[in-house]
């Protein structure tokens, strides 16, 4: 039994229902079985299997569209800012904290109508809807695991609602 008490499942591109718990905070790294970021559990996870699960799979985490580097949803900013091959592209808006590709940035700043960003503590921003969830990894959870997931996630589109 999941610790929120309700699962939901994943349909997994073999066709196959998964249960997935979408509070599960941390999953540990050695626990078999068991994605580290969705904490989906699969008895038919080998390591190949979930290596897989990673690179195309888990709505926890998204292709870098630049550098095509599998990253955590809620990196994906930090990393166009900091770590992508291709960072020098990209510039922070000092209004909504988003990474800007830098040929839109100054239209981007200009325009002054993105949303205002928020602290950690109020909220975080979802770097692929540009809206404001809940704090922290729940709030991430809840966002990119429960019901349709984000809109603009590619990798949530056979999410489920909750059963």
């Amino acid at each position: 039994t999941s610790p929120s008490g309700s699962t939901f499942s994943l349909k997994h591109n073999d066709g196959n229902e998964y249960d997935v718990d979408p509070i599960r905070f941390e999953v540990e790294k050695d626990e078999p079985f068991t994605c580290q970021f969705c904490g989906r559990n699969d008895e038919t996870f080998t390591e190949t299997k979930l290596d897989l699960h990673y690179w195309r799979e888990c709505p926890m985490l998204t292709s870098c569209s630049k550098c095509q580097q599998i990253i955590e949803v809620s990196t994906l900013n930090e990393h166009l800012l900091n770590e992508c091959s291709m960072k020098d592209n990209h510039k922070e808006c000092p209004r909504c904290g988003e990474a800007i590709a830098i040929k839109f940035f100054k239209m981007h700043v200009k325009r002054n109508s993105c949303l205002a960003k928020m602290t950690l503590a109020e909220a975080s921003r979802c770097p692929l809807c540009h809206k404001n969830i809940s704090p922290g990894e729940k709030g991430w959870s809840k966002h990119l695991l429960t019901g349709t997931g984000c809109p603009k996630n590619d990798r949530t589109k056979n999410l489920r609602e909750p059963k």
